[in-house]
């Protein structure tokens, strides 16, 4: 976990990964490790490993929860998920082109950690 930690520290979260999962399948009871588990990859724009990360853990409840990890980073990424999943749904309807390109650039700004919403909003 020693690694995966600095890597944290040091903005390297896609190197820290496999550390911390190493670190989840030998200690999993770890709220420390499941939340650098989960910070690093909602960095990397990857919103579903950090959900089960955090989902597998205690039902997602953490005795020493980092306030600032859940309302920054983790509401931010699932709120963008949620505007790029609505502005799909307003993709499929006709004459709704333009509103869901919109929303679908909020979400991309919002998070821009995901290499999935840039490549989803219209260029």
């Amino acid at each position: 976990m020693y690694i995966g930690e600095r890597l944290v520290g040091e903005r390297q979260y896609g190197q820290a990964l496999p550390y911390l999962r190493e670190t989840l399948r030998i200690a999993p009871g770890s709220d420390k490790a499941v939340l650098l588990t989960a910070k690093a990859a909602l960095l990397v724009g990857d919103v579903q490993t950090a959900g089960q990360a955090l989902q597998g853990h205690n039902g997602g409840h953490f005795e020493d929860a980092n306030k600032d990890f859940h309302e920054q980073i983790w509401n931010r990424a699932t709120r963008a998920v949620e505007a790029a999943q609505q502005a799909a749904k307003l993709a499929e309807q006709e004459g709704h082109a333009a509103e869901a390109a919109h929303l679908m650039h909020e979400a991309a700004s919002a998070y821009p950690e995901s290499r999935d919403l840039a490549v989803a909003a219209p260029g």
